[in-house]
């Protein structure tokens, strides 16, 4: 059983949210915004005392982190928002968003937007990308809340294998899952020793190469 075989029974490999509705979206309202340019390392913070923007990144890719901890969200690329969502009054977490690579994004009141959404009548556009950000959320937690280390270490190598090169050559798979899981190292360097014995992953220097066909038990 290769990967898309897996994808077919399990879920989505990747849960990165399909684009569809928001490249219409920001093709219709670019002209009202401003793009500007920062480089990799940048950072972006916001708490529930602190989101009144939202983040449209034109170019380039973002890690979302959630302090404390230090617990990676995901990944996400352009062109994508971000803090459109409502953080709860209860929550104590600050979220960081750091540039990965080089970033194109415009920074907009959330009421602004929301006139841009009512001046092109695009809300039934930004509804249906909402559904898609809801649907990936929940698969996101299902990966996240498997029933043992081994299966949440095998769905992230998943995740992470469908990440582009360039992200996958920068992080190696045991700091992936770790911050995906918060799961000790230990624990993470022993599963994937049993997979390279296996030959059901390559890694090299910790990077993932290659997937060969992981077994769902093992």
């Amino acid at each position: 059983m290769n990967h898309l075989q897996i994808k077919n029974l399990y879920g989505p490999v990747s849960t990165s949210t399909e684009r569809s509705f928001i490249t219409i979206l920001l093709d219709k309202i670019e002209g009202d915004i401003t793009f500007k340019e920062f480089h990799p390392g940048h950072r972006f913070t916001f708490d529930y005392k602190n989101q009144p923007n939202i983040y449209i990144f034109k170019t380039g890719t973002v890690a979302l982190v959630r302090q404390p901890y230090d617990i990676l969200l995901d990944f996400f690329e352009a062109p994508t928002i971000r803090g459109m969502i409502p953080i709860h009054e209860a929550s104590k977490s600050l979220f960081v968003m750091r540039a990965i690579t080089s970033i194109e994004v415009a920074i907009i009141d959330k009421e602004n937007f929301y006139s841009l959404l009512h001046q092109y009548q695009l809300w039934d556009l930004f509804a249906k990308h909402l559904l898609l950000v809801a649907s990936t959320a929940m698969e996101v937690m299902f990966k996240l809340n498997s029933t043992s280390v081994y299966e949440m270490v095998r769905l992230q190598l998943y995740e992470l294998m469908e990440k582009p090169d360039y992200i996958r050559e920068a992080i190696t798979a045991e700091q992936y899952i770790r911050g995906k899981t918060r799961i000790s190292r230990s624990a993470i360097m022993r599963v994937l020793s049993e997979l390279k014995k296996g030959k059901f992953i390559t890694m090299d220097n910790g990077i993932l190469k290659g997937i060969n066909k992981i077994p769902i038990n093992f």
